[in-house]
C-alpha cells in the first residue's frame, strides 16, 4: 500500500483485546516522542534528560544525547535518545511508564522522529515499537536489553529477538536482517506469511500476523522501501543520516495503521494543499462568490459557457469538484435565477466543467511531482496538461450552451 509513495500500512488486528499495560516500549533513535491515549498523553523533546521525569527508563546501550537532535540547526541543546550506537553487538531498550494508572486502553497513537543506519553495509538487526500487556516478560523487573527469553521468536524459530517485538500486546517490528526460515514457521498466525524478511512486521500477543517488505538497503529519508534513513559511508557516525518520521495508530475498531517516512516526504504537498484550501474558504466566507455571481450575470446569453468555465476554475483552485460546488454553488444559482436559466443545469455545469480542471489543480500537480520524485517540475507538468484541460472544459461549455437554448428538453424540470 502507498500514500504519495511513502510507506503506509493499515491492518485490522485479528484477535485484539484491549490492553492493560504498565508501559510502552520503543527501540529507535528518537528526537521526540508523542504517545497519545484516551486517558493520558506524554510528549518528550529530549532537550533535557527525560529519565529525570520518571516517565521513561533506559536500559543497555540506550542513552540520552544532549545535542545532535533533528532541530540542532536552530537549537544547540536539541537532544535525542540513542538506543544503540552504530556498531555490532549492541542492545538497548526504552520503556515508557504507564500514563494511565492501569486503565484499560482501547486505542493509542505513537509517533517519533528516528535516525537509523550507517552501521554495516548489510544492516542488522532492527528495532520494534510495542504496546504490551502488564504481564509481559519485558516488564518482569529485569533488564529488557539483556535478559533471555523475553522477546518474541522469529519465523525461523530464533528466540529473543527485540526487532521481532514482544510476546504480548501489539508489536510493530522494523527488521533490517533477513533471517529466512523454513516451514513450519514459528509463531505465525498463518503459515502462508512465510519466512523472515527485511521489512515491517505486526504481531499480536507474539503471533506474527503481517509482514510488509522494505528491501532497499541504506535508503534515504524519501525512500519508504528502506528501514535506514541514509547511506552507509563506513564511518559509523550519524553524519550521513537524516531524520524520518514514524507513526503508529491503533483505533477503537482494532485497525492498526503504520506510517513510515510519510510526513517528511509530503510536507510540501501538505503545505500547498492547506494554502489552496485557505483560498477557497476565503472566497466563500468573504462573499466573493455572490459578487462574482452578479458580475457573471453581465455575460448574458453566454453565461452557460462561462458558468461551466467557472466550475473548471473552482476545481483548479480548490483541487476538489465537491469543494468547487460548495464554493460556487450559490453563485451558479444566483446567476441562473438572474438570467432566467435553469439552476439545475448550471449546478450540473459547475460539476462537469470542474472535472476538466482536476488535471491542473495545484494539489494534484504537487502530489504527482512528489509521488514521482520529480521535485521542482510542477511548472512543467502544468504546461503539459493546461491546454488539454482548457480545450476539454470549453467543449463541455459549448455542450451546456446548447442544452440551455437548443436541447432544452434534456434538462430535468
Amino acid at each position: 500500500m502507498g500514500v504519495y509513495n511513502a510507506f503506509f500500512m493499515s491492518y485490522a488486528l485479528p484477535s485484539y483485546n484491549p490492553l492493560k499495560p504498565l508501559s510502552r516500549l520503543l527501540c529507535a533513535l528518537c528526537l521526540l516522542v508523542s504517545v497519545k491515549v484516551y486517558a493520558g498523553s506524554a510528549f518528550f523533546n529530549f532537550n533535557t534528560d527525560a529519565t529525570a521525569s520518571g516517565l521513561l527508563s533506559l536500559y543497555g546501550n540506550a542513552t540520552w544525547k544532549t545535542t545532535g537532535g533533528a532541530g540542532a540547526a536552530t537549537n544547540a541543546s536539541d537532544g535525542y535518545l540513542e538506543v544503540t550506537p552504530s556498531i555490532g553487538g549492541q542492545r538497548g531498550a526504552i520503556v515508557f511508564s504507564d500514563f494511565d494508572s492501569g486503565a484499560m486502553i482501547k486505542a493509542f497513537t505513537f509517533e517519533a522522529d528516528v535516525r537509523i543506519g550507517n552501521g554495516t553495509a548489510m544492516p542488522a538487526d532492527g528495532f520494534s515499537i510495542n504496546y504490551v500487556r502488564s504481564n509481559d516478560p519485558v516488564l518482569s523487573g529485569g533488564n529488557p536489553a539483556s535478559d533471555a527469553n523475553i522477546w518474541a521468536t522469529g519465523p525461523n524459530c530464533e528466540a529473543n529477538l527485540p526487532e521481532e517485538g514482544t510476546q504480548t500486546g501489539v508489536s510493530i517490528g522494523f527488521d533490517a536482517w533477513n533471517s529466512g526460515g523454513v516451514a513450519p514457521y514459528c509463531n505465525e498466525a498463518d503459515q502462508s506469511i512465510g519466512p523472515d524478511i527485511i521489512g515491517v512486521s505486526v504481531r499480536v500477543d507474539g503471533q506474527l500476523v503481517l509482514q510488509y517488505p522494505t528491501p532497499t538497503l541504506n535508503g534515504d529519508c524519501t525512500d519508504p522501501t528502506s528501514i535506514q534513513t541514509g547511506p552507509n559511508d563506513g564511518t559509523g557516525t550519524t553524519d550521513s543520516l537524516c531524520w524520518a518520521h514514524v507513526k503508529a495508530v491503533l483505533d477503537t475498531n482494532a485497525m492498526l495503521s503504520v506510517y513510515w517516512k510519510t510526513i517528511k516526504l509530503v510536507r510540501y504537498s501538505l503545505l500547498t494543499i492547506a494554502a489552496m484550501m485557505a483560498i477557497g474558504f476565503t472566497t466563500r466566507y468573504s462573499g466573493m462568490d455572490a459578487t462574482l455571481g452578479l458580475a457573471f450575470a453581465k455575460t448574458g446569453w453566454l453565461y452557460p459557457f462561462f458558468g461551466t468555465m467557472l466550475g473548471w476554475l473552482g476545481v483548479a483552485l480548490t483541487g476538489s469538484d465537491t469543494s468547487s460546488n460548495v464554493l460556487f454553488g450559490s453563485l451558479q444559482k444566483i446567476t441562473a435565477t438572474q438570467l432566467g436559466l435553469s439552476p439545475i443545469l448550471m449546478g450540473a455545469a459547475n460539476s462537469s466543467g470542474g472535472v476538466m480542471g482536476k488535471m491542473i489543480d495545484a494539489q494534484s500537480i504537487v502530489v504527482a511531482s512528489t509521488a514521482t520524485r520529480w521535485y521542482g517540475h510542477e511548472g512543467d507538468i502544468l504546461r503539459y496538461v493546461f491546454f488539454h484541460s482548457l480545450v476539454l472544459a470549453s467543449l463541455v461549455g459549448i455542450l451546456v450552451l446548447l442544452q440551455a437554448y437548443v436541447f432544452t428538453w434534456i434538462i430535468v424540470r
